[in-house]
Order: structure tokens, then C-alpha cells, then sequence
């Protein structure tokens, strides 16, 4: 059997109601999947089944539906860095002095911070996770295009007039 969720006959009226009225299907899943764990104590996995969507997703909609009725809808605690090893704030303030030296003409070796990142986080990391944190600060490799060590510029320029033009 799945998890039945705690549902007040207050909530469970006001999704009858807001399913007999809206137009919307987004409004009319979240308000079914109250009135089904509500008025037929539906677990959730099978409320989910029954409007297409995942069990968590109908766990979701009736937290939300229960935050909109008593009016505390605070900001969605949905997406964002979970895993980081520091924040955005941090990364910058630790980029700061290699982004310094490399504003200067000098250049920005991805080992050398690899290393100072591993020494102020005190355990090994990913050589990958100093590159995300370059591009998340708007790092670029900016080198200029290379040339063949024995191009010969006379034989380019002679090739390039005696050419056929079609």
C-alpha cells in the first residue's frame, strides 16, 4: 500500500471546488490528486498513475496545493547547487588571485589551481570540477591560432597568384 498523505476536509473541499472550476489541466492534476488521496484515500504512487504523473510529483502538488489554501506559498525550495563543494561566492573569492595574475599577462594553469583547490578543501578532487568552476566564472582558453612551425609564407603567396579564379 502507498504512503496516504495528510490531507484536512478544509484542503480537500477547496480542491473540489478549484477542479470544478478552473480550465486549466495543470490546476485540474494538482486538484484531482488531493480529491483522490483525500476523498478515496488513494496512496500516492496510485494517484500518480491514475493523472500521469510520479509519485513524488503527487507529493509535491499536494504540498503546494496545502501552501496555496493557507496562503504561506513561500519561494520553491526546487533546483539548485546541492552538491557544491563551495559556493558561488567562495569559488569567485578563491578564482580572485588567479584570475589577478592571469589579468596581468601571466597564465592561468589549471594544475596549479587544482592544487590550491585541493589544499583548501582538504581532500582530492576531480580535475573536471576545476574546469566547471572556471566556465562557471566565465573563464575562456584564449590563444591565438597556431601556425605550422615550417610554413613558408613566399610559397602561400605565390600559390595564391598563380591560382586559378573561377
Amino acid at each position: 500500500m502507498g504512503r496516504r498523505s495528510k490531507l484536512s476536509a478544509r484542503v480537500v473541499n477547496a480542491a473540489r471546488q478549484v477542479a470544478r472550476k478552473t480550465k486549466n489541466a495543470g490546476e485540474l492534476r494538482r486538484a484531482m490528486s488531493v480529491v483522490l488521496s483525500g476523498v478515496l484515500g488513494i496512496g500516492l504512487p496510485q494517484v500518480g498513475e491514475l493523472i500521469g504523473r510520479s509519485r513524488a510529483t503527487v507529493a509535491r502538488y499536494h504540498t503546494e496545493f496545502k501552501a496555496w489554501i493557507s496562503g504561506e506559498q513561500d519561494k520553491k525550495q526546487w533546483g539548485g547547487r546541492r552538491r557544491a563543494y563551495l559556493t558561488f561566492e567562495e569559488e569567485k573569492d578563491f578564482l580572485a588571485q588567479f584570475f589577478e595574475v592571469a589579468s596581468r599577462g601571466g597564465v592561468l594553469v589549471v594544475s596549479e589551481v587544482h592544487e590550491a583547490l585541493e589544499e583548501k578543501l582538504r581532500h582530492k578532487v576531480a580535475g573536471t570540477t576545476v574546469y566547471r568552476i572556471l566556465a562557471r566564472h566565465g573563464w575562456r582558453k584564449i590563444v591565438p591560432r597556431p601556425r605550422h612551425p615550417k610554413a613558408n609564407e613566399s610559397a602561400q603567396g605565390q600559390f595564391k597568384r598563380n591560382s586559378k579564379k573561377t
